[in-house]
C-alpha cells in the first residue's frame, strides 16, 4: 500500500514524495518469534569459535541482558511482537530533470 504526490517546478524539473507500507503474512522475516536461542544453546552451537559466539549473542540479544530462551520470561528482554506480522515502510523523496534530446533522436532505442 502506498501513495505519493509529484509537484512539476517547471517543464523540466519536478518534485516527489512517496511513502509506501509493505505487510507480510509471516513474523519470521526479522528472527523475533516466540523462541529465543539462549547463551548455553549458543554456547554449544559454537564451541570452540569464540568470536562466532560473541556475534551470535549480539544478534540473539542486542541489550547484552541474556535470555532464558522463553519470551514470557522476566530475564528475556523482549523484541518485537511475535503476535503481529512482520512489515516495513520507507519515505522516498525525489528530484526529477528531464534532459533534452537531439532534434533529430525521437527514442533511445535504435534499431
Amino acid at each position: 500500500m502506498g501513495m505519493g504526490v509529484r509537484y512539476m517546478i517547471t517543464r523540466k524539473l519536478s518534485l516527489g514524495v512517496e511513502f509506501s507500507y509493505y505487510s507480510f503474512f509471516t513474523d519470521q522475516l526479522d528472527g523475533v518469534s516466540d523462541r529465543y536461542a539462549s547463551y548455553t544453546e549458543l554456547e554449544d552451537a559454537y564451541s570452540g569459535d569464540v568470536r562466532a559466539e560473541e556475534l551470535a549473542r549480539y544478534i540473539s540479544d542486542p541489550t547484552g541482558w541474556g535470555t532464558t530462551g522463553e519470551i514470557d520470561d522476566p530475564r528475556t528482554s523482549v523484541r518485537g511482537n511475535p503476535a503481529l506480522p512482520d512489515g516495513f515502510s520507507y519515505l522516498n523523496l525525489e528530484v526529477s530533470y528531464k534532459f533534452k534530446r537531439g532534434v533529430g533522436r525521437s527514442s533511445f532505442i535504435t534499431f
